[in-house]
């Protein structure tokens, strides 16, 4: 089968296009171009037109919500199937939908492989009421780790990418998945420039283990 491939040396540049009449022109699978003003490869599989990359192919986009048993300090979720590295941002949330009085606590990410990661707390859960809901992004504008120094209690970051105004939204949280009991403190981000943010959290952290990961969406 391979003798009928086109193949192509050195590589090939395709002449950027923009959409055809404010969308995709017709496809048949297997099309593929530029599209110059999304500023994207486009290809066409499955009978519609798709962002490269997107679609059914394997990717580290996960989103889901694990529930969490009562007397509980920690949880490992699971991916239904593993993501192509362990190197991926994660961001968790406890939530409890049910419970007039939740506690409020600081989660932690302990542990990260590519089939799934565990999550850590303080104190024990007061009901069997309560989630980790949990987002790993495969395709966002900007994201990353930041190394947080010893006895730090603020950090400011620089964005991989810079974004065109202040008016972007940033997700961040202190992770340590070296120390085996690591602190717990929730952070808030206290300034945004179009390529810088600064974090702050309540008390130096008590090893150099610790980074601020974070995700960050808006326009570039």
């Amino acid at each position: 089968m391979s003798a009928n491939f086109f193949k192509i040396n050195r590589g090939i540049t395709l002449d950027p296009q923009a959409e055809y009449g404010g969308g995709d022109p017709a496809g048949t699978d297997g099309d593929i171009y530029y599209n110059e003003v999304l500023d994207r490869f486009r290809i066409f599989q499955a009978g519609a037109w798709q962002d490269l990359g997107s679609g059914s192919g394997p990717n580290n986009s996960r989103a889901g919500e694990a529930p969490i048993s009562s007397n509980a300090t920690s949880i490992t979720v699971t991916f239904s199937t593993p993501v192509t590295s362990p190197v991926y941002d994660v961001l968790v949330d406890m939530v409890n939908l049910v419970d007039p009085d939740p506690q409020y606590q600081q989660v932690i990410v302990t542990n990260k492989t590519v089939n799934g990661f565990t999550v850590q707390w303080n104190a024990p859960t007061d009901s069997g009421n309560y989630a980790i809901d949990y987002i790993v992004a495969g395709n966002v504008a900007a994201m990353g780790e930041a190394v947080v120094p010893f006895g730090a209690d603020s950090l400011t970051v620089t964005l991989n990418i810079p974004f065109s105004s202040t008016s972007y939204t940033v997700m961040a949280m202190l992770q340590d998945v070296t120390d085996p009991f690591p602190q717990f403190m929730t952070v808030v981000v206290t300034n945004k420039t179009n390529s810088t943010f600064t974090v702050e959290w309540n008390d130096g952290v008590d090893s150099s283990n610790y980074v601020i990961s974070y995700q960050a969406m808006g326009y570039a």
